[in-house]
């Protein structure tokens, strides 16, 4: 039940992620580029949200301007 949660809990966070860059017009590409990492990985990291560092996490939030409050909700 509670990996059930977790899971959940990541893909909501990863389609807030994405549909924050789509209102704000951010490519991948250019969040790739701003996290120093493949675009390739960064597509990957996105597809599975537990393989994103804190680190990465926090730069994310950052670029794409979204408060991790707004994840909380």
């Amino acid at each position: 039940m509670q990996e059930e949660l977790n899971k959940y809990s990541e893909s909501k966070a990863a389609n807030i992620i994405l549909i924050t860059m789509v209102n704000n017009q951010i490519r991948k590409k250019e969040l790739s580029e701003y996290l120093g990492i493949s675009y390739p990985n960064m597509l990957y990291k996105l597809k599975n949200p537990s393989k994103i560092s804190t680190g990465e996490f926090f730069k994310i939030l950052n670029f794409i301007n979204l408060d991790i409050n707004d994840l909380l909700i």
